[in-house]
């Protein structure tokens, strides 16, 4: 059996047993003395997971803003474009009126 393979079996049954030892009750884990993962480890995962979902609610709103910037910009293109339809049409009657 290769040192690798011995390796990643090691690490497998740590692992298992790890997970067996851990039960989750609400927010909080309840483990035996033989902690794989600290209270800080913990504390640092749980801020990690907050810092991700306040800088999701971050993205979320820039997305808004931004959404409502283009809404706004194709309300003004639209706008500048009607001017542009009236004030040709203005000119077209004017041309008109005066081969009349």
């Amino acid at each position: 059996m290769s040192h690798r393979k011995k390796h990643g079996n090691v690490d497998q049954i740590h692992r298992l047993n790890s997970e067996a030892r851990i039960k989750k009750a609400g927010d909080t884990y309840i483990t035996d003395d033989d902690d794989t993962y600290s209270d800080d480890e913990y504390s640092i995962e749980s801020e990690v997971v907050q810092q991700l979902k306040k800088e999701i609610e971050n993205m979320k709103q820039r997305e808004i803003q931004m959404m409502d910037e283009i809404e706004s910009r194709n309300k003004t293109e639209k706008l500048k474009a009607a001017k542009r339809k009236l004030k040709q049409q203005q000119i077209r009657r004017l041309l008109q009126h005066k081969q009349m």
